[in-house]
């Protein structure tokens, strides 16, 4: 176990950081155990076709073929980090273009903000740490909006993750219709659907597939408004 470890920010274009500690190291979907300090460990990782996360603690670095965030035992103090990789087996929709219907503030809170890989998940943060997407609010001509992101080609997509923000508006993830279409402009296939009803706030919830979609193209949408993500992660695989 590491105790005391001093908090080290690689991230970029590649990786995202999902800065956790664990008690319990998984045993299953081991790729390796290896010496390695932290960037080297990473970097390992993300040129691995096969890999989606790692533990590391004490030297050693642990691979992992799956990401492991929805399972992983986790304490605030005392554990092993645990790091999770964006490339090839992880999160699809990093960095990638983005389109919503309509934004707050004239821009000021794009749908860029919702893919730039940092789960923070505080709307009216200063300008540096701003990482929340925001649609128009209701009667501001967006009653029906929407949330895209262009994968760049064909994937198979099985799961999207949902951060929402900590001060307020759970309402507003309720009633999320979430759709994957081959083009942009669809037609559009339903991946998920969450119900009108229990909001949640600060919290990233993950929606699975009813079945993996093939598409480019997945997005979010909503009868009513607003959509107003902190973070939006696409799993799946890449097809040739």
């Amino acid at each position: 176990m590491v105790h005391g470890s001093t908090s080290l920010d690689v991230r970029c274009d590649y990786y995202r950081i999902e800065d956790r500690y664990s008690d319990v190291l998984p045993v299953s979907n081991i790729l390796w155990i290896r010496t390695r300090n932290l960037v080297s460990c990473i970097n390992e990782c993300h040129i691995a076709a096969d890999c989606a996360s790692i533990f590391y603690g004490n030297g050693l670095c642990y691979g992992y073929v799956r990401k492991l965030h929805d399972e992983v035992s986790t304490t605030v103090s005392i554990g092993i980090k645990y790091y999770e990789i964006a490339g090839p087996v992880g999160n699809l929709a990093a960095g990638k273009p983005t389109t919503q219907s309509s934004s707050l503030d004239n821009a000021a809170f794009g749908p860029q903000y919702a893919v730039d890989s940092r789960r923070y998940p505080i709307q009216n943060a200063p300008e540096s740490l701003r990482s929340c997407s925001h649609t128009e609010v209701g009667g501001r001509g967006d009653d029906t909006p929407f949330w895209e992101v262009d994968l760049l080609s064909r994937h198979k997509i099985t799961s999207l993750s949902f951060l929402s923000r900590n001060e307020c508006c759970g309402e507003r993830n309720t009633g999320l219709n979430i759709t994957v279409a081959e083009t942009s402009g669809g037609p559009y296939v339903l991946c998920s659907y969450y119900p009108l009803g229990t909001g949640f706030v600060g919290e990233m919830k993950t929606f699975y597939c009813i079945q993996p979609l093939t598409g480019r193209f997945v997005r979010m949408s909503r009868d009513l408004p607003v959509i107003n993500a902190c973070e939006i992660e696409i799993y799946g695989n890449k097809l040739n």
